[in-house]
């Protein structure tokens, strides 16, 4: 929706202007859309994050995210009430964010995830993947948040 001399501009000493449309070509449209979700559920100002893990870490399980995360993160702030679908597409998105690569395809849900770190004594501070009931409140805020930003 935005014109294609739309730029960013960066400050400082490395200052430069990058095209906006060469990043949406190189993403897809499908990521592209998923922009805002991911924005958001990565911590946005209002919506809080994830304990040890930053933006880069999100980035990075979101460029090999499967089918399921993609169309769960596009949809925050679509609908007044979050579907199921959306909840476990991010449930598995959080899942796989903190699982080791060799443990993403068999990882499914929070509660097997937080299972394999506590019994192979893995948990160590705060970085245990959250539990299901506080996944919850944070999709919504996100949501909400979307639904603002739309």
């Amino acid at each position: 929706m935005l014109p294609n001399d739309t730029s960013i501009v960066t400050l400082g000493r490395n200052a430069r202007q990058i095209k906006v449309t060469k990043i949406y070509e190189k993403l897809g449209c499908d990521r592209a859309a998923a922009l805002p979700g991911l924005h958001a559920i990565s911590g946005a100002d209002v919506t809080g994050s994830f304990n040890g893990k930053a933006k880069t870490s999100f980035w990075k399980t979101f460029m090999v995210a499967p089918v399921n995360v993609m169309r769960a993160l596009p949809a925050l702030g679509k609908t007044e009430n979050i579907d199921d679908d959306t909840f476990n597409g991010l449930e598995q998105f959080i899942c796989n964010l903190y699982a080791q690569t060799s443990q993403r395809a068999a990882c499914h849900n929070l509660a097997e995830l937080r299972w394999s770190f506590y019994s192979k004594k893995r948990a160590k501070g705060n970085y245990t993947p959250p539990t299901l009931a506080a996944i919850r409140p944070a999709i919504r805020r996100c949501h909400y948040q979307c639904m603002e930003w739309e």
